[in-house]
């Protein structure tokens, strides 16, 4: 990727990645990104950047024409993966559970749905971390990422039926935690357009933000308290509206994390 341009800020997150692998990194578009993966990544057109492991490599992709948001987009997906690799929970899902519960039609949506799940409990720290341990002009990246939610909200549509109403709103109390983790002139303007768009959701989302505010995401134990407590929530919104079916994607959601070997339940049996 020609555009790409290393700075130091990109070469200290290249060494705080180097004290727990010397796994390669290359830097490719992420159309180039999507259309290479293994995985189903329908919607990612939308984001800045996205980071997988590919054999003896990492790949990072990054929006050819957002070059304004490369560097700050590429210290992201390394913490991301520095955060894998110092124990943070990473959300997955029970492939039995999966074969039992759900029809074969609704499971390509469970992989983008848990890599998602994963990625809004650990970007409170991803934020904390690129602030204060680069020196990064975060103010373009926050707008970047704001255009991005605006789209979202805007997008809520027309459902088929209430319980689909009821599964977006479940979407959005998840990704509305992010917003509470943004700076100060984007947080409140995303939080009024989502109070707009869904009032339940927004108070259902403000209320999980203080009982995960009290937790903490910050460390990987408090992180997976907080997972845990969020699924929960949101699993319990479902049930008091009567969402049936939708609701078993969020109890197949199991967490995981490097050093377990395996998935970590709440009473933390796991499964191989």
């Amino acid at each position: 990727m020609s555009i790409f341009k290393e700075t130091n800020n990109t070469q200290l997150a290249r060494e705080h990645l180097l004290k727990y692998t010397d796994i390669s990194i290359k830097v490719i578009t992420l159309e180039q990104f999507i259309n290479e993966s293994k995985h189903n990544y329908k919607g990612l057109e939308g984001a800045n950047g996205a980071i997988e492991k590919r054999g003896d490599h990492f790949a990072i992709g990054l929006k050819n024409n957002k070059p304004e948001t490369h560097e700050n987009t590429f210290v992201h997906e390394i913490l991301h993966k520095i955060l894998h690799y110092e124990n943070f929970p990473e959300v997955r899902y029970n492939i039995e559970l999966v074969k039992n519960t759900i029809p074969q039609n609704f499971r390509k949506y469970l992989p983008r749905l848990a890599a998602y799940f994963s990625s809004v409990i650990t970007h409170p720290e991803i934020y904390l971390r690129m602030r204060d341990n680069y020196d990064l002009k975060m103010e373009d990246y926050f707008d970047s990422l704001v255009i991005q939610k605006k789209v979202l909200l805007s997008n809520k549509g027309i459902f088929n039926s209430p319980e689909e109403e009821v599964f977006s709103n479940q979407q959005l109390i998840l990704d509305g935690l992010e917003y509470f983790y943004y700076n100060d002139n984007q947080k409140r303007d995303l939080l009024t357009i989502f109070r707009n768009t869904s009032d339940s959701a927004y108070m259902s989302c403000r209320s999980l933000y203080k009982a995960v505010k009290k937790i903490g995401v910050y460390n990987p134990q408090s992180c997976l308290k907080a997972a845990a407590l969020i699924r929960s929530h949101i699993t319990s919104y479902g049930t008091k509206r009567s969402i049936g079916i939708f609701n078993k994607f969020w109890n197949a959601m199991v967490f995981y994390s490097i050093r377990s070997k395996g998935f970590i339940i709440e009473n933390n049996d796991r499964l191989s």
